[in-house]
């Protein structure tokens, strides 16, 4: 701590501005700071949202100030102002993230083909931020083109297939999109701490998809079910998929079929109604609070909702100890929000009852 303030009051001694001034005043940054100090204040951004909040609050634009400071330095040293960039987008996209952005989707586009595997992670970051905004998607889905080549490289992985996942969020890119997910299907066993974002690419790129290119998104989906548990964050993304899949290729599809009478499927479910039919204290005891994936239930019950008129999830969901889960989730539903007690009490009344 003692070194992080050191350095901290150094960094402000340098731009001879006081720390609380830091968020208020970029400008001197951007016009004269070194690639060093750029990284010292992405840090403070990423630390403290409120700095990156107030960082939006200023009148004049940053993005021409950014886009000229870029030019002060060498491709090498690119990387450290896109840190700060990557922190400072990292917000939700509102009429100031807009103001402040606009003209930079070309610049972080060009930086994804700089050699430096530091500063593609930094640019492939940029682009998942900037991606977020709506109005800046459709200029970045002219990246797409390298967003497929990084996806190649193992190191990299991850970090393009969440930029992937907001650029084909735009339906204009998504269909030339699509050619990523043998990709990521392939790479998704391997993945470890990057399966959320591949399977959060999935989910988009699966959007309107044809029905062969869902088939070959199921059993990838299924066989890492076993593998998960309460606290993976990628646990509620991908029944959330599978969901998806079943919604829109219909009950009587190959998809829903094959989803309905995997075995895997119902013991991913029963987990998790067993996790949220134990009392709160309990739970907690479990995992962190602020860990509680409460979207986790919700895709769970989604997924039995869809589910629930085909004969053969019966019969697995029944083996596995469903009824006896989804019953005693009931009680506890009650501190959650209505919708979760409706769904259960949907799917119970049409499923749980004794033959």
């Amino acid at each position: 701590t003692s070194n992080f303030l050191s350095n901290a009051m150094t960094f402000c001694e340098e731009l001879q501005i006081m720390p609380d001034e830091i968020s208020e005043n970029p400008t001197r940054l951007l016009k004269s700071g070194t690639a060093r100090q750029f990284e010292d204040l992405a840090t403070e951004l990423n630390m403290r949202e409120i700095t990156r909040t107030r960082l939006l609050r200023r009148a004049e634009p940053l993005d021409a100030d950014f886009l000229a400071a870029t030019q002060r330095f060498p491709d090498e040293a690119i990387g450290s102002l896109l840190l700060w960039l990557q922190a400072a987008t990292n917000q939700s996209p509102g009429e100031d993230f807009l103001r402040h952005f606009s003209k930079l989707p070309p610049f972080v586009t060009r930086c994804l083909t700089l050699p430096c595997t530091k500063t593609q992670r930094a640019a492939l970051r940029c682009v998942l931020n900037l991606a977020r905004c709506p109005a800046l998607r459709a200029q970045l889905g002219l990246a797409l083109p390298r967003l497929l080549e990084l996806l190649e490289v193992e190191e990299l992985r991850g970090a393009a297939a969440g930029a992937l996942c907001n650029v084909a969020c735009e339906a204009t890119v998504r269909p030339k999109a699509r050619v990523a997910v043998p990709v990521l299907l392939s790479a998704l066993p391997s993945a470890g701490n990057e399966a959320e974002d591949m399977i959060a690419a999935l989910g988009v790129l699966a959007k309107d998809a044809d029905a062969a290119t869902m088939d070959t998104m199921v059993e990838p989906l299924l066989a890492s079910l076993p593998d998960l548990t309460m606290q993976s964050q990628q646990f509620g993304l991908t029944l959330e998929v599978l969901s998806d899949l079943v919604r829109a290729s219909g009950p009587g599809s190959s998809v829903s079929l094959q989803v309905a009478q995997d075995a895997r499927v119902a013991s991913a479910l029963v987990l998790i109604l067993q996790h949220f039919s134990a009392p709160v204290c309990h739970r907690a005891s479990k995992m962190p609070m602020r860990a509680e994936p409460q979207g986790m239930l919700s895709s769970a019950l989604k997924l039995c909702v869809l589910l629930q008129d085909l004969p053969t999830f019966s019969v697995t969901f029944r083996n596995a100890r469903g009824v006896e889960a989804l019953r005693s989730v009931q009680e506890s539903l009650k501190e959650y929000p209505g919708g979760y007690v409706r769904k259960a009490v949907k799917f119970c009344q049409l499923r749980c009852q004794e033959p």
